[in-house]
């Protein structure tokens, strides 16, 4: 394996964390906060997804393909959508989106793509970005009376990164 095959395979391991926690909630739990003055989790879900969204078209100068919302833009101030399958399906859309982009700016020579100085670095932020709203979504479960066992987080997110199990 390349390395670039290497670091994209990883991005996808990380967002099959992501999707596996999505499976930890119901709809009470989407509205569950991390904190007492914080999102819900049906926020972080939105608002993960609309960052990967909002740097993908920026640094793909917007010519890229409409990816679908999660939040519903109806009134002034926008509300995170609270449907598990279509979170589960942008989210999937916004991993491949980001996943495409990285491997043909790669491949093509881009060194720069604004405001990064590489397309692994904006790579690496979407990384570093969903691994904090992980962090948030894991609270929100504990915060809801659903903190998942230390079997689970082994299997779905620790063992992702592993060949075997140790």
């Amino acid at each position: 394996m390349n390395c670039l095959d290497a670091l994209l395979e990883s991005w996808h391991k990380q967002c099959r964390c992501v999707s596996n926690l999505v499976e930890k909630f119901d709809d009470r739990l989407l509205q569950v906060k991390s904190a007492e003055d914080g999102w819900t989790a049906a926020m972080h879900f939105a608002h993960t997804h609309g960052v990967r969204l909002y740097w993908l078209r920026q640094v793909g100068k917007n010519e890229f393909p409409e990816i679908g919302s999660l939040y519903d833009k109806s009134t002034e101030e926008w509300t995170a959508i609270a449907d598990l399958d279509q979170i589960r399906a942008r989210l999937k859309e916004s991993e491949e989106g980001v996943a495409n982009w990285v491997r043909e700016a790669v491949e093509s020579g881009v060194e720069r793509c604004e405001p990064y100085d590489h397309p692994i670095y904006f790579l690496q932020h979407m990384v570093w970005h969903d691994g904090y709203h992980f962090s948030s979504l894991m609270q929100c479960l504990r915060n809801g009376g659903a903190e998942p066992d230390e079997e689970w987080e082994e299997l779905n997110i620790w063992a992702q990164w592993r060949d075997a199990e140790i």
